[in-house]
């Protein structure tokens, strides 16, 4: 299989090229250290604002119109989000259009138009999309709960997405202000990925991305110490058809901790797969569900580990019972090999096909890039997760899955003196 290699431009760009012969696409990502990490409470969804933005029309193509054709008329696509550290800018082309996809990524980059107009059209479409994501359950709830972990006050307790109110503030001058200081080559990776050229490659990157700008230090100032609270069970009652959930624990666990990779195959042991503990018994053993799932988030300096999704008011118990032995099981009771086994195989399996798709491998090579400074080829990640053994699962569940580091959040037909009830069951794991 092709290998990858990295370089760093004089401009600071950092630069990852891995050629593969054996398909007939390539895929160009742009990654940017930038994202709500870097906002303040007054300057909220400016990351996300931004994405939007550099899809309005460059120098080149001025109109939302003529730069998307620019792409969809030789058959390619593009996508954009935005997440707490990083903006991503991915384009995918048939091999011969490489260098279209280079000039496309470089006009929005850097030559956006940012005009008032496409502004204030960006604010209606995103205050409709922050309605509509409070509007779905399932999204709210983890707005809510990272809101009452971490106040309103620290970047993790606010959305990406930011609010109607510090969406209102934004202007021309403070979306160029925040693109000149983050937007600039020492603070991006760039990835091709699929079939080129590497000579060719170069030139094109010389062409498009060896832009001059001065060498700027970005770092994140804030201080990640998560608020302890009295309780840890929160309840928020109103009128729907189902009570969602969501069962948190904040691990500490970074995308660079050295327990990282047993807590992703925790994650797929309780919820990687029909098979796995939590999904097996909540959907098919006792039909109280129609999904539920475990999800390991790293971040810069921290980590949390979280079971959420919905079920009727009269289940309600029943679920978090279920949710709290089998967490209470990891933490006492050793895997069989053949569990085990089982989840690595579907964690390695997910890495392996992301090998299979350019743009999904030049995404993982950049965000990799961008969080730790290096990147992983798909062997090196397989060698991480099958040296994890089954007292690595226990000692990594005793130590983060307890009492002290839980929130759980309810939202829905929920009675609020059920606070005592939801938090007993969970006593075991103190």
């Amino acid at each position: 299989m092709p290998k990858h290699n990295v370089t760093i431009l004089e401009n600071g760009l950092k630069l990852i090229l891995r050629e593969d012969s054996r398909v007939d696409s390539v895929a160009v990502v742009v990654g940017v250290r930038a994202g709500s990490y870097y906002e303040t409470k007054e300057t909220a969804g400016i990351a996300h604002f931004l994405e939007h933005m550099l899809f309005e029309g460059t120098k080149k193509y001025p109109t939302a119109k003529s730069l998307a054709e620019r792409i969809e008329a030789i058959g390619g696509y593009s996508t954009a989000y935005t997440d707490r550290g990083y903006v991503v800018y991915s384009v995918k082309v048939r091999a011969k259009h490489l260098n279209i996809a280079l000039e496309y990524l470089s006009q929005i980059i850097f030559e956006s138009k940012l005009e008032e107009k496409a502004i204030n059209k960006e604010k209606r479409i995103v205050k409709e999309e922050i309605s509509q994501m409070m509007d779905a359950p399932e999204r709210a709830i983890w707005e809510k709960w990272m809101k009452w972990v971490w106040g309103n006050n620290h970047s993790l307790g606010r959305s990406i997405l930011g609010d109607h109110k510090s969406i209102r503030k934004i202007n021309k001058f403070e979306l160029s202000k925040y693109l000149h200081r983050y937007y600039v080559p020492n603070n991006m990776t760039l990835a091709v990925v699929g079939n080129f050229s590497k000579s060719e490659v170069k030139t094109s990157i010389q062409k498009y991305f060896v832009i001059n700008s001065a060498k700027k230090s970005i770092n994140v100032t804030q201080q990640w110490v998560l608020p302890r609270k009295i309780f840890h069970t929160k309840l928020e009652s109103f009128d729907a058809l189902q009570v969602q959930m969501l069962c948190g624990f904040v691990t500490g666990i970074s995308f660079s901790h050295k327990d990282r990779y047993i807590m992703q195959l925790i994650t797929e042991i309780l919820s990687g797969g029909v098979s796995a503990r939590i999904f097996q018994k909540l959907v098919y053993e006792l039909g109280i569900a129609y999904s539920v799932g475990a999800y390991d988030m790293q971040l810069n300096d921290t980590g949390i580990f979280f079971i959420s999704g919905g079920v009727a008011r009269e289940n309600v118990d029943e679920a978090m019972k279920v949710i709290g032995d089998e967490i209470y099981n990891l933490r006492t009771i050793e895997l069989t090999d053949e569990e085990l086994l089982m989840a690595k195989e579907r964690a390695i399996t997910k890495f392996s096909f992301l090998a299979e798709k350019t743009d999904d491998l030049a995404g993982l090579y950049v965000i990799q890039q961008m969080r730790e400074g290096k990147t992983f080829s798909i062997k090196e990640l397989t060698e991480n997760l099958m040296k994890v053994n089954s007292v690595d699962i226990k000692r990594v569940a005793q130590k983060y899955l307890c009492y002290s580091n839980l929130y759980i959040m309810l939202c829905g037909p929920v009675k609020k003196d059920g606070v005592k009830f939801i938090n007993g069951m969970f006593d075991k794991l103190q």
